[in-house]
């Protein structure tokens, strides 16, 4: 089964999301309009989510590249770069361009935003740029991290790494590693939060379990030559904050994450276990927490009384009727 920290994460919060997003939409589906639907809705992110995904992309698409280079750009330049990135993914998102034929996920200016209907949309989007400004600004400022990126032997952004834990089929995606000629391997994971409060630890603990356990390591033997999972060294950047948190983890967490990923990745399989071909979403149970909903992309398709669920419950009644 395929595993990720985020699809975990959503199963956890709801498990008709999780089905929504990682088992029901289908982009290409032509007989059934509700997977499409689903996979529409599973691209839509906020407004906060965004800003944070805009840096991540300015740093790993334009300031690394720069360094492995030899001619860093400056910080003027860089945020020109996030600003035209800003503009044109907020006018794609607007237009409504993800819903259109032919566009791809892949594309760079793909983005779909959820409630740019509402009436302080534009107050949320001035403090999206405000933050994007100040995260990358302060990335600048951070003399520990440029230490750590310009005495790099290697720096690999956006690396998807994956390994089998059992059959359970592992992958994420670490913001960016560094590898080293004499010293271990770092992890830096950004975050672009304003007040830091949540534990990133869990899910630092799978990227240095996944460095050490995926093909990625046989890429280069000499630097990840004996590194164990506890050697590999975790940087937390909180980028509005200007604050980095290290992580440096036990034996005991490594094998923590180990079971997290097997008792995880069974809940989701006993949820399929008698996934027939009558098997809906309304047979998947909804979150525990009502508030939840309310932010949910998911929700149109969700909801009660939703043309989804009525042409479900009217097949299920011919079905009844004819037996």
């Amino acid at each position: 089964m395929k595993w990720s920290f985020s699809e975990h994460l959503t199963f956890r919060e709801c498990p008709r999301k999780w089905y929504f997003a990682y088992k029901l939409a289908n982009a290409n589906s032509t007989k059934k309009p509700i997977k499409k639907e689903a996979f529409y809705l599973s691209k839509l992110q906020s407004i906060d989510a965004w800003r944070g995904n805009l840096v991540d992309k300015v740093i790993s698409k334009k300031i690394v590249p720069s360094i492995t280079s030899g001619a860093v750009i400056s910080v003027d330049q860089a945020l020109c770069e996030a600003k035209i990135t800003f503009d044109t993914e907020l006018l794609f998102a607007q237009e409504k361009r993800w819903r259109e034929n032919g566009a791809k996920t892949s594309d760079d200016n793909y983005v779909a935003l959820q409630g740019l209907e509402r009436e302080d949309t534009e107050e949320l989007l001035k403090q999206a740029w405000i933050d994007i400004e100040t995260a990358v600004t302060n990335f600048y400022q951070m003399t520990e991290i440029w230490d750590l990126l310009t005495t790099a032997s290697y720096l690999k952004p956006q690396e998807r790494l994956s390994f089998y834990h059992y059959e359970n089929y592992v992958n994420c995606m670490p913001d960016l590693i560094l590898l080293f000629s004499n010293e271990d391997p770092v992890l830096v994971d950004w975050k672009v939060h304003k007040y830091g409060v949540k534990d990133y630890r869990q899910q630092l603990a799978l990227y240095a379990l996944a460095l050490t356990q995926s093909s990625f390591s046989k890429k280069y033997p000499m630097e990840l030559a004996g590194v164990q999972p506890i050697d590999v060294r975790l940087r937390e950047v909180q980028l509005l904050t200007k604050k980095v948190h290290p992580h440096d983890l036990l034996d005991f967490e490594i094998t923590e994450i180990k079971n997290l990923i097997s008792t995880s990745a069974r809940k989701m399989g006993l949820m399929l276990a008698d996934n027939d071909k009558d098997f809906t979403y309304l047979d998947v149970p909804t979150t525990e927490y009502a508030e939840k909903c309310q932010r949910c992309s998911f929700e149109p398709i969700c909801q009660e009384n939703s043309k989804w669920e009525k042409e479900i419950i009217c097949r299920e009644s011919k079905q009844i009727s004819f037996l």
